[in-house]
């Protein structure tokens, strides 16, 4: 990002207010997808999410990462508990069919 403060370039990009920028970083609110896309637009978009990312404090960003890790194992969890029950079922059917 060229020139111009963050907050005011940031908020540009994502057409918001730089309020809104500032609770981004602060962590006091989500952004917004149509937000984002905004700022991921056009050839400068991956080095607005760097410089956005950048002014995260760090232990907002390890919460987030963590988060995001585990709300993968859960999803992962979740599919296999699934196919497990599914699997389950299907012997329960074979095996009354084969009694038959």
């Amino acid at each position: 990002m060229t020139g111009g403060s963050f907050r005011k370039t940031m908020a540009a990009r994502a057409k918001c207010s730089m309020g809104t920028v500032d609770n981004w970083t602060a962590s006091n609110r989500v952004i917004d997808i149509e937000h984002f896309l905004n700022v991921c637009a056009g050839p400068e978009g991956l080095e607005c999410i760097d410089a956005l990312w950048a002014h995260i404090p760090e232990e907002t960003r390890e919460r987030w990462l963590t988060r995001q890790i585990l709300e993968r194992r859960l999803a992962e969890a979740e599919a296999e508990v699934k196919r497990v029950r599914r699997e389950a079922d299907e012997r329960q059917i074979h095996m009354e069919l084969s009694r038959r």
